[in-house]
């Protein structure tokens, strides 16, 4: 039999004399038809399928790489918070002393000190002037 999987989709279980060639019933037709759209639909999966996997397999490294980045954040914040609580133990020293307008020993000298907030600093006096000329509003 030369047609062995026409015979098979149809399920013909004795071979047929095919020297005048294949007669098919409209149903016969309908169910090669049928058996052949269902074949294409499989190798489409198929691709489609193959095709996810490759993604996947792609997504799965890219999630290691972010792991391992995370991981390495994570080790880096546990060194801070470490360094930051070591720290924060540790005395500051003396400090920072702020200037008043008034310091005492300014006032214990008779000068006077002139500190940003003053009205005698220059950029105050400068900013009075542009005030005062209208170049620039309250």
């Amino acid at each position: 039999m030369k047609h062995t999987n026409i015979a098979a989709v149809l399920g013909w279980e004795s071979p047929e004399d095919l020297s005048e060639g294949l007669h098919l019933q409209p149903e016969e037709a309908a169910t090669i038809d049928k058996k052949l759209g269902e074949q294409a639909a499989n190798e489409t999966a198929a691709a489609d399928l193959a095709a996810a996997n490759e993604k996947v397999t792609k997504l799965e490294g890219e999630l290691a790489t972010a792991n391992t980045n995370l991981q390495t954040a994570n080790d880096r914040v546990t060194e801070l918070e470490a360094e930051n609580k070591k720290l924060g133990a540790e005395s500051s020293g003396k400090g920072t002393t702020l200037t008043t307008t008034e310091d005492e020993a300014t006032k214990e000298s008779g000068n006077k000190k002139v500190t940003l907030n003053s009205p005698e600093h220059p950029l105050n006096v400068l900013a009075a002037r542009k005030v005062a000329a209208g170049k620039v509003k309250k």
